[in-house]
């Protein structure tokens, strides 16, 4: 068992490995509030897949209208 162990260590991933499809569709179970003000704050490229996520949302048919329409413009138009 013991030599099992350096084995399952070097196969560990970082999230930011798996391809944008997977962390696509990881961020489409998010809020529009976690994506636009948590999640878009990570890094440019999940700043990128979380517009991705919040316009797919915007667009669906199951949008919620409720939903503050705000959010989406800051992210979208924030700087870093």
């Amino acid at each position: 068992m013991s030599s099992e162990l350096p084995a399952m260590a070097s196969l560990s991933t970082s999230i930011n490995e798996l391809p944008d499809e997977i962390l696509l569709q990881i961020f489409s179970y998010l809020g529009l509030e976690d994506l636009s003000l948590k999640t878009a704050n990570v890094c440019e490229h999940w700043k990128c897949l979380a517009i991705d996520v919040i316009l797919l949302k915007r667009l669906s048919v199951n949008y919620d209208r409720s939903t503050d329409i705000s959010l989406i413009k800051e992210v979208s138009f924030k700087t870093n």
